[in-house]
Formats: structure tokens, sequence, C-alpha cells
């Protein structure tokens, strides 16, 4: 989620540009690591911005996985992601991490 100090402020579209950022860069990240593994110029991808929030939300999650499959009208397409809840929900209380993490 994204703030500001006035809700007038507030940017849906800069809000979905952020999250569809994370499933773009990430299926990405994965294309450009399994190529190093397999004898590739690069092992690892970083994301880099000066939204310094973004940059803070995006190192929540961890892309670990990646299947395409061909369907009748096209392709699709689904990430597995490890998220670091605790990382991300900072204004959760310790003593609350349990019921969202269950």
């Amino acid at each position: 989620m994204k703030f500001k100090a006035s809700p007038d402020k507030f940017e849906a579209e800069n809000a979905l540009a952020d999250i569809m950022e994370i499933t773009k860069f990430s299926q990405i990240k994965l294309q450009i690591e399994y190529y190093g593994r397999q004898g590739g110029r690069f092992l690892h991808s970083d994301f880099i911005t000066d939204d310094d929030g973004f940059s803070e939300i995006i190192k929540c999650y961890k892309a670990d996985g990646v299947k395409h499959e061909d369907t009748d009208d096209g392709l699709k397409t689904q990430f597995s992601f490890n998220v670091d809840l605790k990382r991300l929900l900072t204004e959760i209380e310790i003593d609350e991490h349990g019921h969202i993490l269950d």
C-alpha cells in the first residue's frame, strides 16, 4: 500500500504500476539467473530505482519459480514468491505476526 500525507495526492496508477513491476522484474530476474547458471554472463540481478519506498517493498518479494503453460488462447504464467511479511508489514505488532502468518 502507498500512503500520502493527503489522500488527494494518492495516485492509483502509480501503486498499480509498482505492483505490476514486481512480477515483471521477477520474471526477468529469474531468466537472467537461470541463464547465468547455464554459463551466461550474469549470475544475479538487482532492481534499482530512486523510489525509496518501492525499493524497500520489492526487497520483501523473492521470486522462487515461474511456470509457463500454453492455453487455447495464449500463455498462462504463474509465479511463486516467498514474501517477508514481517519486513513488509512493519506496522503489525510482533505478537500479531502469528495470526497473519498462519
